[in-house]
Parts: C-alpha cells; sequence; structure tokens
C-alpha cells in the first residue's frame, strides 16, 4: 500500500536544499522536463533530478508518491502550458482545434515528456480543465 503524499501546505521543508532553494511541486516537474530534454526518458531517475535540485532523492517522494506520479505531474504541466492564455470565444469548432493545436504545440516543444505521457490520463487540474472546456 502506498504511503500516503504530503499535503501541499506541509511539503514546504523547514530549510531549503543545500543550494537554498526551497523545493516546490512545480520547481521539481520544471526540473524534470530539462532533465527530459537533455537525457531522454532513460534519464529521469530520482536520483538524477535529486542531484539536479540539489537535495536527497528521498525528498521528492514528499511531493510525489512516486516516480509514475512524477510523470502524471509532468503531462498535467504541458497541459497547463497550453491552457495559458487561451481563451473560450464560444465558436465550438475553433475553440476545440484551438485546445487541440496548443496541447499538440507543449507536446512538440517536449517531445521526451510527450513520449512518457501522451497516453496517459492524469486526472489532474489542467487536465479536467480541457475536458471541461470541450464539453462545454
Amino acid at each position: 500500500m502506498p504511503k500516503p503524499v504530503v499535503p501541499e501546505e506541509k511539503r514546504r521543508r523547514r530549510r531549503p536544499t543545500r543550494s537554498g532553494t526551497v523545493l516546490t511541486e512545480e520547481l521539481i516537474v520544471t526540473t524534470a522536463l530539462r532533465l527530459l530534454r537533455e537525457h531522454g526518458s532513460a534519464g529521469l531517475t530520482a536520483r538524477r533530478l535529486g542531484l539536479a535540485l540539489d537535495c536527497d532523492p528521498s525528498t521528492l517522494y514528499r511531493y510525489f508518491r512516486g516516480m509514475d506520479d512524477l510523470t502524471l505531474a509532468i503531462g498535467d504541466a504541458l497541459i497547463g502550458q497550453a491552457l495559458d492564455g487561451w481563451r473560450r470565444t464560444g465558436r465550438w469548432r475553433a475553440d476545440l482545434r484551438a485546445i487541440g493545436t496548443r496541447i499538440h504545440a507543449a507536446y512538440v516543444a517536449h517531445p521526451q515528456a510527450a513520449l512518457l505521457t501522451v497516453s496517459r490520463v492524469t486526472g489532474r487540474a489542467h487536465e479536467l480543465a480541457v475536458d471541461e472546456a470541450a464539453v462545454a
């Protein structure tokens, strides 16, 4: 049985990492995207991510249940990037096309992350926002 994830408000470290950085879920996902771009999907490990963030790799598990949960967060972050700046126009075909084009562009910008996440259902906030926009 997986250990429960620490709630967001309790995740803050009492002290910064060795480099002086206070970790956040967003910082971890951004760093993971950079590692994917530089090293490919095989290069995304807890150890390498811990080194890049200058923290112990076990610290990542305060933010994510495991690497699979981090992968889902990466997918949701890509969808979130696609949603930034998008506004509903009321023309449903144009809106669906715009969302699809933006998501495609986000995946093209991060091809290694796309390989890991495109076939996954994240169930996170940004993905649900896209689903709601499509249904509305």
